[in-house]
């Protein structure tokens, strides 16, 4: 399975791979009409990582993101910045965006599922995710927990970080 996932990485590479994904409408927002609320680490490997900001639907953020991380530990093809590798699978949290490129998603809503017959317990989370990027605008979608990520499902085997400010409109 590594194998023929480092193939997949390589050919898409070699063949110039999809376009990328957008963060919104660059040319009317400025980073200066923002104020830093927020400078955090998203590790790779740990999914989503919480901001710890409550935001509402409609709200202007501008995201600043930099480092590394490696979707696949051990593949030399998996490495990626915030921006993503342009691989596209419908695993990930949003499928018309980059595999592992910076994305947000707002949690709305966790309920606890017991299943009757065996007593487990489920959690289920409800969220809306969106496109960040390298850096750019982005208009929140949902009202709730801002929590940040890689763009991809499977993190267990991921490995690095990014480094990202998160900006309010001020």
């Amino acid at each position: 399975m590594m194998r023929a996932l480092a193939l997949a990485f390589a050919l898409i590479r070699l063949a110039g791979g999809f376009p990328g994904g957008s963060t919104g409408d660059k040319a009317s927002l400025r980073p200066g009409d923002f104020v830093l609320v927020k400078t955090l680490t998203a590790a790779g490997a740990s999914g989503w990582t919480d901001t710890g900001l409550e935001v509402r639907a409609g709200e202007e953020f501008w995201f600043e993101a930099s480092g590394t991380i490696c979707l696949q530990t051990g593949n030399e093809e998996a490495y990626c910045g915030p921006e993503g590798i342009q691989v596209r699978t419908m695993q990930q949290p949003l499928p018309e965006s980059n595999l592992g490129c910076l994305v947000g998603r707002v949690l709305r809503e966790v309920v606890i599922v017991e299943d009757p017959k065996t007593k487990e317990k489920t959690v289920r989370e409800y969220g809306v995710a969106f496109p960040i990027g390298k850096a750019g605008p982005a208009v929140i979608p949902a009202d709730g927990r801002l929590f940040l990520g890689p763009n991809e499902n499977v993190t267990g085997d991921n490995d690095g970080a990014f480094a990202v400010r998160v900006y309010r409109r001020g």
